[in-house]
């Protein structure tokens, strides 16, 4: 398209395109869920062991996981609720109904059970066993840090209490 007829594009496209700025999507939906449900889980995921394939590095990067996660864990405690991490392994792989374990390769989108039989979506048979797993409470590190430097050395002093403002 030429620059004259881009110029010409009605402005409701362009602002369609982008529902909230960059920035702010992430506390959105971060909100939408602590506001939604008490207790929210999450895979605990090794992203610094993710990031060293170089295929996935930049898409984990750009999706900002870690960053997300603090941000839900915030909003959820504002909320009331609790944020737990569950064990990943074996949760795209383990049957949600009778807990049959099967390999398959990650380009296989839907879970087969091979015992009872469940044809079911593979995401939401990973969901499915992350609700029913017992997971660790995150705190949300709302912590004091201090950093106090001596000759050659730089340590931190961390408090259990709440900043004052």
């Amino acid at each position: 398209m030429s620059r004259a007829r881009l110029s010409q594009r009605p402005l409701g496209l362009c602002e369609s395109l982008a529902v909230y700025p960059p920035n702010e999507a992430p506390f959105k939906e971060a909100n939408k869920l602590a506001q939604k449900y008490r207790v929210i889980k999450f895979e605990d995921l090794n992203v610094k062991g993710m990031v060293k394939n170089h295929h996935l590095a930049k898409s984990i990067h750009d999706a900002g996981w870690s960053q997300f996660i603090s941000i839900v864990v915030h909003k959820a405690e504002e909320a009331g609720g609790q944020v737990e991490v569950v064990n990943a392994n074996g949760t795209s792989t383990t049957c949600s109904r009778c807990g049959h374990k099967c390999r398959m390769p990650l380009s296989l989108r839907v879970y087969r059970c091979g015992n009872c039989g469940l044809i079911i979506d593979r995401d939401h048979n990973s969901s499915l066993n992350i609700e029913e797993r017992k997971g660790r409470i995150v705190p949300s590190g709302r912590r004091r840090v201090a950093v106090v430097k001596e000759p050659r050395t730089c340590r931190s002093i961390v408090s259990d209490v709440a900043p004052q403002s």
